[in-house]
């Protein structure tokens, strides 16, 4: 039994991976990896959880911090295209008593769409503007905000936590929004109602309200004013 156990027939001395010894005295075998270094290899549970950490904390640092929404003129452009064709199109003259409205609207969502500005920080989100005349978000740059003025339809300031607000929906729906509302419970304890239309990136703001306010608030029934 000795002796068998300790022999090993032809075939498998043959196809053994035979150690290459190197200058420094250290070995490798036939994978090419350091014998001697093989001991200190980092264990692959401590490897995987470090694989983790470094892919995970690229997304964490995107929902934290202060997020200002990009300006999405596509309703301005939308209001102000209906306008043209309305105006063209329509025979008689009747077209621009319709699409003068139209175009009215367009031209004031643009310049809402230049200078107002939807915040997102750690606690809350604003509506903020854009600071000075002309002011236009560069590329590479950044556009100075200041405080909006105060709330037209209930005063106070735009500003809204996000633990007080209740509700949020995206109308008629968040892949083609035109209004943004949510209802929140700081400036009045039975509950504000409030509309904007959206003059930012959709995406980004669907993906903002469903970050820091929360998915489980958000509803697909009427608003509630």
């Amino acid at each position: 039994q000795r002796s068998a156990r300790s022999e090993l027939p032809s075939q498998q001395l043959a196809n053994a991976p035979v150690p290459m010894m190197l200058s420094g005295g250290s070995a490798l075998n036939a994978s090419g990896i350091s014998l001697s270094a093989m001991s200190e290899v980092t264990p692959p549970a401590v490897l995987q959880r470090s694989r983790i950490i470094r892919m995970s904390a690229p997304i964490d640092m995107e929902s934290r911090g202060r997020v200002v929404l990009e300006p999405d003129y596509r309703l301005a452009n939308s209001a102000a295209g209906a306008a043209g064709l309305i105006t063209l199109g329509t025979p008689f003259g009747f077209g621009l008593g319709l699409g003068a409205p139209l175009g009215l609207l367009g031209a004031f969502l643009a310049s809402r769409t230049r200078m107002v500005r939807f915040v997102f920080d750690d606690d809350a989100m604003e509506v903020m503007t854009a600071g000075g005349e002309g002011a236009a978000d560069k590329k590479g740059g950044e556009t100075q905000l200041r405080e909006s003025a105060p709330n037209f339809a209930v005063g106070g300031r735009n500003r809204w936590r996000y633990e007080a607000i209740d509700e949020w929906a995206m109308y008629p729906s968040p892949q083609q929004p035109v209004l943004v509302y949510f209802r929140e419970r700081q400036t009045s304890p039975d509950g504000q109602g409030h509309f904007f239309p959206v003059l930012f990136a959709p995406d980004q703001l669907c993906r903002m309200m469903t970050e820091r306010v929360g998915a489980n608030r958000r509803v697909k029934s009427l608003p509630r004013l």
